[in-house]
């Protein structure tokens, strides 16, 4: 074989690799970009509803009447010292002084003191 031959089917070899090569790159390329897969979301809650259940001697009245004749021989109430009076968890003793200060009828209200939030008899 001449040197002519030679070259000429190394040149047409190396074009038909570099052809395939680029062809096939493109095609993996422009399959990912005409069928995207779709990102979503999904949220799956497995926790159950939690009914709590308060077994407690006093009723919500008599625990504001608590509060109403502590806050009469003290400046503030907390959540801490009211949990422990009426026997409530913190969470629950929390829900019900805030329920007692947003009651326009009650004469309790909350105010921040320093960081935490405390509970005093309304001003009128």
């Amino acid at each position: 074989m001449t040197t002519f031959v030679k070259s000429t089917i190394t040149a047409a070899v190396a074009a038909l690799l570099l052809t395939c090569g680029n062809f096939g790159a493109d095609a993996r390329r422009a399959h990912r970009h005409i069928h995207p897969v779709p990102c979503r979301t999904v949220i799956i809650s497995a926790v159950p509803p939690v009914t709590l259940r308060v077994h407690n001697h006093f009723n919500r009245e008599e625990r504001l009447q608590m509060a109403l004749v502590y806050l009469r021989g003290h400046d503030y109430l907390t959540v801490g010292r009211y949990a422990r009076m009426t026997g409530l968890e913190r969470k629950i003793a929390k829900a019900e002084l805030e329920a007692f200060a947003h009651e326009r009828h009650n004469p309790l209200c909350s105010v921040q003191k320093n960081s935490r939030r405390v509970y005093v008899l309304r001003t009128r």
